[in-house]
């Protein structure tokens, strides 16, 4: 049988569990702002500002792991608010709890989305470089001195070299 709801032997360890879900709702509210902002800078392709905004976002990350430390002492307790004869103090606690949960999987989907928008936009950049780098490498094949640099045969003999392509119609 749960102790009433005024016992110190219940009300104590409740009140502790629901000081540290409110820290940790205020820490994930936080780290959802930066999940906002990280959206934002991804979209834009602000890959500086959002190098700054990461570490930020990982303290935010270490602090609501911290706080879940905490509260595992209090788990047994959170997973006894689910009987009917549960004082309402506790299930306050625990629907705090299954809120924070569920802002946390919100969170991780999120990253999710943004790390496959990281992934696409890295992509789409090593895909500009290789054209860019084909382009660098068809502007040096036509270059003076690229046809001595290849054994050309086409490089005239007086020492000046040919292009290693030119066009010979005409």
């Amino acid at each position: 049988m749960t102790a009433p709801a005024h016992t110190p032997a219940l009300r104590e360890p409740v009140d502790h569990a629901l000081r540290l879900l409110e820290q940790q709702s205020e820490a994930v509210g936080r780290l959802w702002a930066l999940s906002e902002q990280q959206r934002e800078l991804i979209e834009k392709g602000e890959t500086l500002e959002l190098l700054r905004l990461l570490p930020m976002r990982r303290r935010w990350i270490e602090t609501i792991r911290a706080i879940s430390q905490r509260l595992k002492p209090h788990q047994g307790l959170l997973a006894s608010a689910e009987s009917a004869g549960a004082p309402a103090l506790l299930r306050q606690a625990r629907s705090m709890h299954q809120q924070v949960s569920r802002r946390l999987e919100d969170l991780q989907k999120r990253d999710q989305q943004d790390c496959a928008a990281l992934e696409v936009a890295r992509k789409a950049v090593a895909d500009e470089r290789t054209r860019l780098s084909a382009g660098q490498n068809a502007a040096r094949a036509y270059r003076p001195g690229a046809g001595a640099a290849t054994g050309n045969p086409y490089s005239p003999s007086n020492g000046k070299p040919a292009p290693r392509f030119a066009d010979r119609v005409g």
